[in-house]
């Protein structure tokens, strides 16, 4: 069964589709790529508490969710998930710069608050990609939406309440960080197929049997798995299909399962899939 497969795929359902309509900007000469850096600061450096709304399309529809996150500098800490550590992001955020192209869509309010609205645009066509409501004073992302390769909205989150740390009251808030990172330290290893955009940025078994591999352009991840996970992936479908978030790629080889899971175009999930041994 398609739900049975979703704990084992990595996909943290994150957003909520909201009507955010942003205004015009009146300030044409703010840059964007400040902005953008602004954003990739405030991740080490914003503490803050926040109760925000998200949304994500699964196999059986949509899901939503109300949670509260606490930031203190580095570590954050999203509902009853793990604390997790921002201060070794910056490869990926240097992927972000790489792939993508800010743009300013506009202005708004978002939890009373001034932001700039930015659009993230790919480099390559029919990718996903992702518009930010970013706190004017803060950089912190307030709000965000993520589009399908297909222009579909299929995640986002919106920011109902937001309240701002002094350095003084931070500390009060600190969260224990994740050291638990998985991180490789070279991007040496790398399956057939995966876009150049993309590099590794994670490699770990799920058990004995069965390996994981994440590839990330910044923004979006391409999965891969191989081996065995025993009865659950045995009862299974076996071919692709949407998940919501993306699509997913299963094919069986005897008794090893290959399962490829990305937002891209069916024809390239399928020829990285064919390439895994």
């Amino acid at each position: 069964m398609k739900h049975r497969i979703l704990p084992y795929l990595g996909i943290v359902v994150l957003v909520l589709g909201i009507a955010l309509c942003p205004s015009p900007p009146r300030n044409t000469r703010v840059d964007p790529n400040e902005i953008l850096q602004k954003v990739i600061d405030s991740e080490e450096k914003a503490s803050y508490l926040a109760v925000q709304r998200f949304f994500a399309r699964t196999v059986g529809g949509e899901a939503e969710r109300i949670l509260k996150t606490s930031k203190s500098g580095a570590k954050i800490d999203i509902g009853n998930t793990r604390s997790i550590n921002l201060t070794k992001r910056s490869i990926i955020w240097g992927l972000v710069k790489r792939n993508y192209t800010p743009l300013i869509e506009g202005e708004d309010t978002i939890a009373g608050r001034p932001v700039w609205v930015l659009r993230l645009k790919p480099s390559m066509k029919r990718r996903p990609w992702r518009q930010m409501w970013v706190d004017k004073e803060t950089g912190v992302i307030l709000a965000s939406r993520d589009w399908t390769s297909e222009n579909r909205i299929k995640a986002s989150m919106k920011t109902l309440e937001y309240c701002v740390y002094k350095e003084s009251e931070a500390k009060d808030h600190s969260l224990q960080p994740n050291d638990n990172d998985e991180t490789p330290q070279g991007f040496a290893r790398r399956d057939q197929f995966i876009p150049e955009q993309f590099v590794l940025v994670r490699e770990y078994p799920l058990n004995r049997d069965m390996e994981l591999r994440e590839y990330s352009d910044g923004l979006f991840q391409i999965t891969v798995m191989k081996g065995d996970l025993g009865e659950m992936l045995n009862e299974s479908p076996i071919g692709i299909f949407d998940y919501g978030l993306g699509k997913v790629c299963h094919e069986k080889r005897g008794d090893r399962h290959i399962i490829v899971i990305a937002d891209l175009p069916v024809v390239n999930i399928k020829k990285i899939a064919s390439s895994i041994h």
